[in-house]
């Protein structure tokens, strides 16, 4: 026995420390050259450690008749108690033609951390209790079973006003067959003591001799409220809703045969703002793989999801083509980023030679129209974990020894991901000064659990608020490397005689700007001539003051009244924009203007200056292809005023 608990760490590479005592002795007697009444006692006891947890027990048994065909083996009473509080009790009685016994377990979640079993591993992070009872009596061709099998817990959750609260959750199970009937099991999930799901499972009987996985001849018919997921996934991000009703029947891999539909289902993402409404999915399941009879789904605004395909099974000639087609559609809504999506996703299978895992790849072509992104709002996860550690007292002076285990790492995904997104218009880059429209295409690679971007978006027009003056962006590129997004813009300002330059660079969330001037001036010069119009040493000393502040704050962010963005808002435009220019009189003069697509090709923009002379502009922009655009400008006295073919290539 000890040698045997030497040899279960090297088995299983982790660490463990085992002491056992135990007293194992026997009875025989030899009659005509034969062995009669041999009997075999075994009294054990042990104590140790196993994946980091604490562990003892014994066990108390006997068997009779050794080496004949009517040996049996009695166990009059197996304990194990493993961790904080989990616990094992078996007694039973097995001869060739019968069985009898009983098992009772209870295990508290939390001690089945660091067990490396994937689905043990998603317990433990829940807190609760697992507890069940399973008894057999009866000839083994078909004994009799009655037993349950129940989790309670309690998890953290969300109310309807957001606040955090505990959520009890209990999933009950009832299973019973007897020597007259076949297996059935019936269960529940209730939260907060309403039911929210009920399932039953019917089977032919369990054999224990010569058992054969076609006898189970599996059938399942339930309901569920999909709103039990919201406490089993994280709250904080995923929200569900609505019912899925199921009917499977299955015999074997070749004959089986299921229907699951849902109905009025609804899915969030709170982080990003994607939600899934009025969600109506059908599917058929038979030998060759699941089918989409029907999957409709809307967003909250006018956009719909279009769901269709077949998952094949793993054994199966691999077919798995599923596709999901946006049309206008939210794709994020986030305080940072607003978008919505038209194209398809579609999740496709192909099996390697030679490879039994397949390998799936999620591929898509999605044109993003419109998308603002807002420099002024970030999203941030603050929320802090502390890791709590659990000891056992009883055993901590006795069992210290640190348990190393080699970390497990996760297989490789079998998704890949190749996703192209373009945006062409009505992108719009916006906060911290900046009022820019973009174009460009982003790609999506690597896997669902590592995912890579990159791309760039480039500004087609706009123009940047910069200490109180518009400057007019000539160039920019916004770059996306995986998780760093870089900004770079160069825009200009004329005022008289002299220019200024504005280079905007860095990450989102700092940029640096730097100010140059033409003719070349020192910066505080710069600033002088930018904000005044006069030299330095012409200006007052509260003037001076507010140059020295305006050297401060180029590199710093703001994030106060946008006055323009709410105006913009307010209309229901896509630019607006307000510009001053003093005259050779010394009179300042204003321009307001206001700018929108009427349609996805066509873009119209008015400026109404306060010049008497000319008090209205306007120009209207028109796509002819993705490459070539016509541009037409007017003026309120003279009428038209110019027509422009503008071609464009990008490299």
């Amino acid at each position: 026995i000890e040698a045997l608990l030497k040899s279960y760490p090297d088995l299983t590479h982790v660490k463990n420390n085992f002491q056992s005592t135990g007293l194992l002795n026997g009875s025989m007697d030899y009659h005509n050259n034969t062995i009669e009444r041999h009997t075999l006692k075994l009294h054990l006891g042990f104590l140790g450690a196993s994946f980091g947890k604490t562990l003892f027990g014994g066990l108390r048994g006997h068997a009779d008749n050794l080496f004949s065909d009517q040996t049996s083996y009695t166990i009059n009473s197996f304990g194990v108690d493993f961790g904080n509080n989990s616990n094992l009790t078996m007694s039973g009685l097995y001869t060739p033609q019968t069985l009898k016994s009983s098992l009772k377990l209870s295990i508290e979640t939390g001690d089945l951390k660091n067990i490396p079993l994937n689905g043990l591993t998603i317990l433990s992070q829940w807190p609760g209790e697992i507890s069940g009872h399973l008894a057999t009596s009866g000839p083994l061709s078909k004994p009799n079973l009655s037993g349950n099998l129940n989790f309670l817990a309690e998890l953290k959750g969300l109310n309807a006003k957001g606040v955090s609260q505990t959520l009890p959750i209990r999933l009950s199970t009832e299973f019973s067959q007897s020597q007259e009937a076949d297996f059935k099991l019936q269960g529940q999930l209730q939260k907060q003591a309403l039911t929210t799901a009920d399932f039953s499972l019917t089977s032919k009987a369990f054999r224990f001799k010569s058992f054969a996985p076609q006898q189970l001849e599996l059938k399942t018919k339930g309901q569920a409220q999909l709103s039990s997921l919201n406490e089993l996934i994280n709250p904080v991000f995923h929200q569900f809703a609505g019912q899925v009703n199921w009917d499977i029947d299955f015999k074997n891999l070749d004959n089986m045969n299921g229907a699951l539909l849902i109905k009025d289902g609804y899915y969030a993402h709170l982080g990003y703002g994607t939600t899934f409404q009025k969600a109506m999915i059908t599917l058929a399941m038979d030998p060759q793989g699941i089918h989409i009879l029907k999957g409709t789904a809307k967003d909250e605004s006018s956009g719909q999801y279009l769901l269709s395909g077949q998952y094949s099974w793993p054994w199966q000639p691999n077919q798995t083509d599923l596709n999901l087609a946006l049309n206008q559609v939210q794709m994020i809504d986030r305080p940072d980023i607003e978008t919505q999506a038209q194209g398809r996703i579609a999740l496709k299978a192909r099996a390697a030679d030679g490879d039994l895992l397949n390998t799936f790849r999620l591929e898509g072509d999605l044109q993003l129209q419109p998308l603002t992104l807002h420099l002024d709002r970030s999203t941030n996860d603050g929320i802090a974990t502390i890791e709590v550690t659990k000891v056992n007292r009883q055993f901590s002076n006795q069992f210290q020894e640190s348990i190393s285990q080699s970390s497990i790492k996760p297989p490789p995904s079998p998704i890949h991901l190749d996703i192209k997104l373009n945006t062409q218009q009505q992108a719009f880059l916006r906060g911290k000064g900046i009022n820019a429209e973009l174009e460009g295409a982003l790609s999506v690679f690597g896997t669902i659990v590592d995912p890579k971007a990159t791309g760039q978006l480039r500004v087609r027009r706009g123009d940047a608020d910069i200490l109180g003056k518009r400057f007019k962006i000539q160039s920019g590129l916004v770059r996306l490397n995986n998780n760093a997004t870089v900004l770079s813009i160069t825009a200009t300002h004329t005022k008289g005689s002299q220019s200024f330059e504005a280079q905007v660079n860095g990450s989102l969330n700092n940029l640096d700007v730097t100010l140059t001037s033409n003719p070349p001036l020192p910066e505080d010069e710069t600033m002088s001539q930018l904000l005044f119009g006069k030299a330095l040493n012409e200006v007052s000393a509260v003037q001076a003051l507010r140059i020295a502040s305006a050297i401060r704050s180029l590199s710093q962010t703001s994030t106060g009244l946008d006055p323009l963005a709410t105006t913009r808002n307010l209309l229901g435009v896509d630019q607006v924009t307000l510009d001053s220019e003093k005259e050779s009189t010394g009179e300042e003069n204003y321009s307001l203007g206001v700018g929108k697509y009427i349609s996805d090709r066509v873009y119209l923009e008015i400026e109404r200056s306060s010049d008497p002379v000319e008090p209205w502009q306007g120009r209207v922009e028109v796509e002819l292809t993705p490459n070539v655009s016509l541009e037409t400008s007017a003026e309120s006295q003279s009428g038209l005023s110019g027509i422009d073919l503008q071609w464009k290539r990008d490299y």
